[in-house]
């Protein structure tokens, strides 16, 4: 009887504790700049959803003494096959340059694209937690350029509808905050030859209300990935 009295103690204390977490206030943070950014903040601590974090290199592992043997292994190999491994680091090389090559001409996600996504997003919060949301605009500029005017002209008239979308969508809340700091501004210039965008736009809400819409934010994140559109 001890036993199952102690348990359900650690079972309503563990309840009580995760009422608690959900009641939490979380911050999501909506941002663009070179690429979609999507943050969350509980208790001040920052949970970046996109980008991926890159992994960092583990310093301890690079010690002098560690740093030595493997230099000395290193030059022993070399002088052991040195005609092998300059083939080798040249293929390495190679392969490494037309990789490099590969990645500077892969294209960005077009803009207009990437404001339609950031639309789909708002709607899930919108259709859910509408009124719960606590929403700022810190910023929201876009200055639409291309190389070429006529290019730019048809961006500028794909853009401009989904931007005005997004605006519409957030003026509906009843808990829509601008202050003085907020900056919206979107504009053409035909005389620039790149697009310029610096967007952020932030909600406060609870943290279950996260635990319902999370799901519901990757689907619709995957369903504009895997669109036509956005291939």
């Amino acid at each position: 009887m001890i036993i199952l009295k102690i348990l359900l103690i650690l079972l309503a204390a563990i309840l009580l504790l995760l009422i608690a977490l959900l009641l939490l206030k979380a911050k999501v943070t909506i941002g663009y700049r070179d690429e979609l950014e999507l943050t969350v903040t509980v208790l001040g601590i920052p949970i970046r959803i996109l980008p991926k974090r890159q992994k960092q290199v583990k310093v301890r592992r690079y010690n002098l003494r560690r740093m030595r043997r493997v230099e000395e292994k290193r030059k022993k190999k070399a002088l052991a096959a040195q005609q092998k491994a300059s083939e080798k680091q040249r293929k390495k090389a190679q392969r490494k340059a037309e990789k490099k090559a590969s990645a500077q001409s892969k294209p960005q996600t077009p803009i207009d694209q990437t404001l339609r996504l950031i639309l789909s997003l708002l709607k899930i919060f919108f259709v859910r937690f509408g009124h719960h949301l606590h929403i700022d605009i810190t910023r929201l500029r876009l200055v639409i350029a291309t190389d070429d005017a006529a290019k730019t002209a048809i961006l500028w008239g794909a853009v401009c509808p989904t931007v005005a979308a997004i605006l519409e969508l957030l003026d509906r809340g009843t808990n829509l905050h601008t202050d003085r700091a907020t900056d919206i501004d979107v504009a053409v210039d035909y005389l620039s030859d790149s697009i310029t965008a610096d967007i952020c736009i932030a909600f406060t809400l609870r943290v279950w209300h996260l635990a319902d819409i999370g799901l519901r934010l990757l689907f619709g994140f995957l369903k504009h990935k895997s669109s036509p559109q956005s291939a």
